[in-house]
């Protein structure tokens, strides 16, 4: 019988040419011949094994990586969202007093409205360029 870790893999059935009783040596190298197999055959097993867990590790590793660079894309498109809003919020502030203005006929005051949006979409741009470059100065040109 052909037996590792207390696991049965098969048996092993030898074959003589001349009939009787099989000599000691015979006996002692056929059970180690069979030992060898099972243990053989149990390794083999164990490699099987092995490859197919380090797959399935490799498999997991693949989707970890993937959901990790999707849950950053999403933080990016988050926080690029939010810093858009922070630039058109003063503009559209500005558009509607303008629109107000307008509708109460007060032409003065709708051009200083539209002239302020402009100066605030100056200032949103003027911020903006200089967070991007960690290199500049944080002062204003004079205009």
């Amino acid at each position: 019988m052909m037996v590792s870790s207390g696991e049965l893999f098969g048996a092993l059935v030898l074959l003589f040419r001349d009939a009787g009783e099989i000599d000691a040596a015979r006996l002692e190298l056929a059970n180690a011949l069979t030992e060898a197999a099972a243990i053989r055959l149990d390794k083999t097993e164990q490699h099987a094994e092995l490859v197919r867990t380090n797959g399935e590790l490799r498999t997991s590793q693949e989707a970890l990586v993937r959901s990790g660079k999707l849950r950053a894309v999403g933080q990016m498109a988050s926080g690029i969202a939010h810093d858009l809003n922070n630039i058109l919020n003063p503009v559209i502030l500005h558009l509607q007093l303008a629109k107000r203005a307008v509708a109460r006929g007060d032409a003065k005051e709708a051009d200083q409205a539209i002239e302020d949006a402009r100066s605030a979409g100056t200032s949103t741009r003027w911020c903006t360029t200089r967070s991007k470059s960690p290199n500049h100065a944080w002062r204003r040109a004079a205009p």
